[in-house]
């Protein structure tokens, strides 16, 4: 998904992921759908967990993004930036935590999910953030 020219390991690169990796990606994915869906606690929602099988494949969904507004990073480095950087970038990226941070932070989404634990008197929640 983010092909870099200078990047000269993809080839024998067990980090990799590609084409013939998706099955086994899948069985990945789906193992943590059923464990969301049986109440283990995560960051991803279901429906996040399958767009990254989606992702995986080269279909892009919308990516919002709270980097500067609800988050900042320190670098290794000691400066500030708004978003985790890939290391060989010479250019902040958008990270998947702060599109998560996004999601979350969609008031739509956070009003319906304090309704949701008002009315069970905010006993504690399962699953994920949720539409």
């Amino acid at each position: 998904m983010l092909e870099q020219p200078h990047f000269k390991h993809k080839e024998g690169n067990s980090t990799y992921i590609k084409k013939e990796d998706w099955p086994e990606v899948d069985a990945t994915i789906n193992w943590l759908i059923e464990k969301n869906r049986s109440g283990y606690k995560m960051v991803n929602s279901v429906r996040r967990l399958e767009e990254m099988k989606a992702l995986m494949r080269g279909k892009l969904q919308q990516w919002d993004c709270r980097a500067g507004q609800n988050s900042l990073i320190i670098r290794t480095d000691g400066t500030l930036a708004f978003c985790f950087p890939m290391y060989s970038a010479t250019h902040d990226w958008f990270s998947t935590l702060n599109h998560n941070l996004a999601y979350c932070y969609h008031a739509t989404r956070a009003i319906r999910s304090v309704r949701k634990q008002a009315a069970h008197g905010f006993r504690g929640t399962t699953g994920s953030f949720e539409d």
